[in-house]
């Protein structure tokens, strides 16, 4: 379910018409998943590209997403400072993921974060 609809009790619905007396409140769901990594940015103006998360699954460390939006600019800076002291060499997933080209920068999965999201692919 995607959320629920909130109205005011004496407005009426209107086709084709929003008001402010209708409100759409999202359902937002949260994980929390292990940063496997960082992808380089492609854009000016920003420390990374996105976060690499993973979360094990019968003790395998598997990829779930990337997650490249909500951080201030403070926020990425510091969080690059605590990635770049878990750099590793090799991809900790022991398989190539698809980054859709993008530049993937590995770091030893320690630090754990909650994702925020409104669908989770379960191919």
């Amino acid at each position: 379910m995607e959320g629920v609809i909130a109205k005011h009790t004496e407005s009426t619905y209107t086709p084709g018409y929003r008001s402010e007396k209708w409100l759409k409140v999202k359902a937002v769901l949260t994980e929390e998943t292990l940063i496997c990594g960082y992808t380089d940015s492609d854009k000016g103006g920003t420390w990374f590209g996105s976060l690499i998360l993973g979360m094990y699954a019968e003790n395998t460390l598997i990829y779930v997403s990337n997650c490249g939006s909500g951080f201030s600019q403070d926020e990425q800076e510091g969080l690059l400072e605590q990635l770049k002291k878990h750099v590793v060499a090799e991809n900790p997933f022991g398989k190539k993921i698809n980054l859709k080209g993008r530049k993937p920068n590995w770091v030893s999965p320690q630090l754990i974060c909650e994702v925020k999201f409104s669908d989770m692919d379960t191919k």
